[in-house]
Parts: C-alpha cells; sequence; structure tokens
C-alpha cells in the first residue's frame, strides 16, 4: 500500500493558494517525495485565471477593482473561475504507473475517477463530459464552468467540477474547483466584460452549471466533503494518506514566489515576472 501526503482543509487568500501549489508542485521536480493530495479554501471570494489569459479583454477587472475582487493568474491553463462556495482539491505526483501513465489525459481521468466516487457517496450521479459544448461559446468563453472540456464532470449534463492541470519534468500538478454552491448572477457580474444581455448570460449559465446544493438541496460544508473526497481516492487506488504539513523547502519556495510571482500585478494581469 502506497502512502501519500494530504494537506488537510485549510483556508489562505489567492495568492498564497496558488503559491503553495506551484511549490509543491516545483520541490517534487527538484526533490521528489510522496504524492500530495491538498484541500484548500479561500479566505475571499476570488478570480483565478488561466495561464495563457488576457485579462483586458476577458475580465471585469474594473469591477473587481471596485468591488475588492482579488484577482490571480494560475500556473495552469484554462479559463476564469470565481473561487466562491467550493472545495479546492490539487494533485500532486509523479507520472508513471500504477496510476498514472504520463498522458495529460490519461491523469485527468485517474483523478476524475476518484472524484465521482465521493459525488457518488452523496447520491449525485455524475460522468465525464465527452465533447466540449460549443453553442453560446462565444459570448461565455471566459467562464471556466460554461463549457466543460471533455473528461470534465458533469452532473445531469450540468458542470458540477471544473479542473486544470500542468505537466513538466515528469511531474504534474492538477487542481480544481467542487461547487459547493454555485452563483450565476456573481460570476456573470465579475468575469463578463460587457453588461450586455447580463440576464440572458446568467440564465445560460444556471442552465449548464450546478452544485452538490442544487444536486441534493443540502448545504456541504468543505471540511466534511474534503473527508469523503480523501476516502474516496483510498478506496479507489488502495493508498493510505498520512496528514502533514508544507516541509521548509516547500514554505521558503511558497514565500519567494508569493513575493516575486503572485503578488506581482505583472504577473497576474500580464503573465509576466
Amino acid at each position: 500500500m502506497e502512502n501519500w501526503r494530504v494537506l488537510p482543509f485549510q483556508i489562505f487568500n489567492a495568492f498564497e493558494n496558488m503559491a503553495t501549489d506551484e511549490a509543491l508542485f516545483r520541490v517534487l521536480q527538484e526533490r521528489g517525495g510522496p504524492p500530495t493530495l491538498r484541500f484548500y479554501g479561500w479566505e475571499r471570494s476570488a478570480l483565478s485565471i488561466g495561464y495563457f489569459q488576457n485579462t483586458a479583454t476577458e475580465i471585469n477587472l474594473n469591477y473587481c477593482r471596485r468591488h475588492g475582487m482579488d484577482v490571480v493568474r494560475r500556473p495552469t491553463g484554462g479559463k476564469t473561475v470565481l473561487h466562491d462556495c467550493e472545495l479546492t482539491y490539487a494533485v500532486i505526483s509523479k507520472e508513471g504507473l500504477p496510476f498514472f501513465s504520463g498522458s495529460l489525459v490519461e491523469n485527468y481521468k485517474a483523478v476524475c475517477s476518484c472524484l465521482i466516487r465521493a459525488f457518488f457517496e452523496l447520491g449525485i450521479d455524475v460522468s465525464m463530459a465527452k465533447e466540449c459544448r460549443q453553442e453560446g461559446k462565444k459570448e461565455m468563453g471566459a467562464i471556466c464552468f460554461a463549457f466543460p472540456a471533455p473528461f470534465e464532470l458533469l452532473s445531469r449534463g450540468r458542470k458540477i467540477c471544473g479542473s486544470a492541470q500542468v505537466r513538466s519534468r515528469g511531474c504534474f500538478l492538477q487542481h480544481g474547483s467542487i461547487l459547493l454552491d454555485f452563483d450565476a448572477e456573481k460570476n456573470c457580474r465579475f468575469i463578463l466584460p460587457s453588461e450586455e444581455r447580463q440576464a440572458d448570460r446568467c440564465g445560460f449559465l444556471r442552465e449548464t452549471v450546478t452544485s452538490i446544493h442544487g444536486e441534493t438541496g443540502e448545504m456541504m460544508m468543505p471540511e466534511r466533503f474534503s473527508g469523503i473526497v480523501q476516502r474516496a481516492f483510498e478506496v479507489s487506488w488502495n493508498i493510505h494518506f498520512v496528514a502533514g504539513g508544507l516541509t521548509p523547502e516547500e514554505e521558503d519556495l511558497k514565500n519567494r514566489l508569493l513575493e516575486k510571482k503572485y503578488r506581482n500585478p505583472a504577473w497576474n494581469l500580464e503573465g509576466k515576472v
């Protein structure tokens, strides 16, 4: 039985969250170590944008500034995510068998199969999307949850979990947002640059996105669902989790990334450091 490290659910600000995920990923590349499953929340509502996104054209940056919304650029790709009422997870591991084949898609499917088991524990029937929805993509394309990519997780055809992955030097980081609840209007206000046709766009999101609350009527606490997800990984892969924290090297790198990168507007708004 393989041992994994688990970093139990904690709440940090947007910049610390991304710096921590990248530090875990980079130290694993340099020093090795056990795979890690991390759970976290967000100190206040924040936007994370994909590695390649253009903030000037894809988010309502002025609205975010007026309302004190943090904006952070992820080390992974994909579109904009409003982190609000959710449980965020991260898997940091070396590639290769028995769990990961080295293919981005196969790694993705392996992690998502464990998440599907966790949703099943709540009575939520979740499956992987087979293709990306195209209808309305031009108007809604900045919002990650509006359009499930292949193999992302759907309940009754509506996206309930969005994830992104980066791979380098034989290791990968996959992190994602599991929606505990969802506010379509809030997503539209902060993400879409234009206020035209906001009602239509919010209606589109309500039809294409769901959450644990939306599926069960229950307000799930992130601490509780993180335990369910952890057990799903254990049962699916016959692994054992050992609770831990950051190593001194990971903590040091996280702090350096915070100072030089994730608190730097040049990175978050322009993708430059």
